[in-house]
């Protein structure tokens, strides 16, 4: 379940780790909750990175041969052919400096970024490639409008609705630079 406030709500991101771990098996160990454990709510992964919580339902890992382009490394995931996997190569390039053969994806999730690599001796290496965009949909646009702006006109509402894809692309593109609902109306 995601909070809807404005420390918590991360709808429409994906964020990415890779790794290199010894097997599948541990590669989901890594990720799996303990609930017998008190006061666990994100596995070891969670505690290596400090994220206090994500939904299990929101991760996707997969174990693969070791490599270092990134489009064979995230080909066959979720949202993949939604562009994602465009945005994260623009931030580090189709071939990465080092191989890796694990996957780490939670959806609706934006990590902080205080952890960047971690190595466990049990699990192996793992580091953090970034959080994107990955649903472009004129109803999260909304909710992250209105967390930036408070409560929406409905006027802007009903334009923002009726938007297409590419417009929706172009305003998160932009959306760092927005500081008034005025700025919108240029990709209305």
């Amino acid at each position: 379940m995601i909070a809807e406030n404005e420390k918590t709500f991360n709808g429409g991101y994906v964020s990415l780790w890779l790794g290199k771990t010894s097997s599948k098996n541990t590669l989901e160990n890594y990720v799996n909750i303990d609930y017998n454990i008190e006061d666990t709510f994100a596995g070891q992964l969670g505690n290596d990175f400090f994220i206090d919580y994500y939904d299990e339902d929101s991760l996707e890992t997969s174990y693969t041969n070791n490599s270092n382009e990134l489009r064979t490394l995230l080909e066959g995931h979720s949202y993949c052919n939604d562009g994602f996997v465009d945005r994260f190569i623009e931030i580090h390039a189709e071939h990465l400096k080092d191989f890796y053969n694990a996957i780490v994806l939670i959806y609706d999730f934006k990590y902080d970024e205080s952890v960047q690599e971690v190595h466990n001796d049990t699990f192996g290496d793992f580091r953090f490639m970034g959080s994107v965009i990955y649903n472009y949909s004129s109803k999260l646009l909304i909710k992250h409008l209105a967390l930036k702006f408070g409560e929406l006109p409905w006027e802007y509402e009903k334009q923002l609705f009726r938007l297409r894809k590419h417009q929706i692309v172009k305003i998160y593109c932009n959306f760092p630079n927005i500081i008034c609902l005025k700025d919108i109306e240029a990709f209305l």
